[in-house]
């Protein structure tokens, strides 16, 4: 039995940055960047909206993170495969599209991509992060496997 005023279990602190960054993931997929609410994202993630601030400074640091932590992996499978890819080009291309699609269309990442092409006017900076950080490399994967 548990001592009164124990919980159940315990979080580790050290997980809540993930827990923000996959809820914020989820959030900014559904409402999309303008409308999500930190609030939103708080109780999403099962922590206050002060506890977020000890994380992360703004939201825009938030979609930081769920660029870096939630979709860039994704981007680093899609390299390494186009790396070691013993197809053809057309081949390759083919199933390039069908993991992009998938990805896309299986996760919340589709709606970030749309998310962040829809509010790129009004937010450019993150529509710059998203092509720094992904676009670009992703074209370069592409550019060097055409190359080959």
């Amino acid at each position: 039995m548990l001592p009164t005023g124990q919980p159940k279990f315990k979080r580790r602190k050290a997980d809540r940055p993930e827990e923000i960054v996959a809820a914020a993931l989820e959030v900014f997929a559904e409402k999309g960047f303008a409308a999500a609410r930190l609030d939103d994202i708080a109780q999403r993630a099962g922590v206050s909206k002060g506890a977020i601030y000890l994380y992360f400074a703004t939201k825009e640091d938030i979609f930081r993170a769920v660029v870096e932590q939630g979709v860039a992996p994704n981007l680093a499978a899609v390299q390494a495969a186009i790396a070691n890819n013993p197809n053809s080009f057309p081949d390759l291309l083919r199933s390039f599209i069908g993991v992009i699609s998938g990805v896309v269309t299986d996760s919340p990442v589709g709606g970030i991509v749309k998310m962040v092409i829809g509010e790129a006017r009004n937010f450019p900076e993150l529509a710059q992060v998203w092509h720094d950080r992904l676009v670009a490399p992703a074209l370069g994967a592409m550019s060097g496997a055409i190359a080959a």
